[in-house]
């Protein structure tokens, strides 16, 4: 492995040759790059840069690295789940009320990128304030 530091280093490589490398993804990756994508470029990009990681035999800080990574698109992905409290506000204002899956309609309106649009038709749908645990 050429780590750049030992005696017999490969200078031959220029260190910007991993992240200017263009990976072949197969349809499975290329569906996952796509998918994060449509929910943030910078998640994607931890992505695709993770895949190119992986394929660099030549970093001695790989798993590390990809660990780094992981945690990134992880805290991206949560971001994207509403919270318990908000969850259990509204699954308390649905329960009893005739419809046929509370838990899943609250985590739906608990949602933080559930559109305003969309919370006002249903706030007059439903009946409970707009205010009650949306962001």
């Amino acid at each position: 492995m050429n780590d750049g530091f030992s005696e017999d280093r490969d200078l031959s490589r220029i260190p910007s040759e991993v992240t200017t490398r263009v990976l072949k993804l197969d349809v499975r990756q290329h569906d996952i790059h796509r998918n994060l994508g449509s929910i943030g470029a910078e998640i994607a990009a931890f992505y695709l840069d993770g895949l190119k990681i992986l394929h660099d035999g030549n970093l001695q800080t790989a798993a590390s690295l990809l660990g780094h990574l992981a945690k990134e698109i992880d805290s991206g992905l949560k971001d994207l789940l509403p919270t318990k409290k908000d969850t259990k506000k509204i699954f308390k204002l649905l329960d009893g009320k005739g419809f046929a899956q509370p838990k899943q309609i609250a985590l739906i309106l608990a949602a933080p990128n559930f559109s305003t649009s969309s919370r006002s038709t249903l706030s007059l749908r439903v009946g409970f304030p707009e205010d009650v645990g949306f962001r």
